[in-house]
């Protein structure tokens, strides 16, 4: 979605408006990523390959977040909650 200007104008995306939102929403869902793989390993017994599960959950949350942006972490943050009221 391209930001509004005053009198209703929008512009273009640059290159850098899309490397700062993958930026911010990569990192966000890498974040996210590592907190689910770190609280999946303490709710199981320990792991022969746990390094695996965090880096690959990580890396997972990486690329959802630089590829769906916004939507891609709020449908993750949905489906945890969904999965916590159940």
């Amino acid at each position: 979605m391209a930001p509004w200007r005053p009198g209703g104008y929008s512009r273009a995306r640059t290159l850098a408006d899309w490397l700062v939102e993958v930026l911010v929403y990569g990192r966000c869902g890498a974040a996210l990523g590592f907190g689910l793989g770190v609280l999946i390993l303490s709710r199981l017994p320990v792991l022969r390959r746990a390094e695996e599960l965090v880096l690959g959950l990580t890396v997972l949350g990486l690329v959802a977040g630089a590829v769906f942006g916004e939507a891609g972490i709020n449908w993750v943050g949905r489906r945890i909650r969904a999965r916590e009221e159940a």
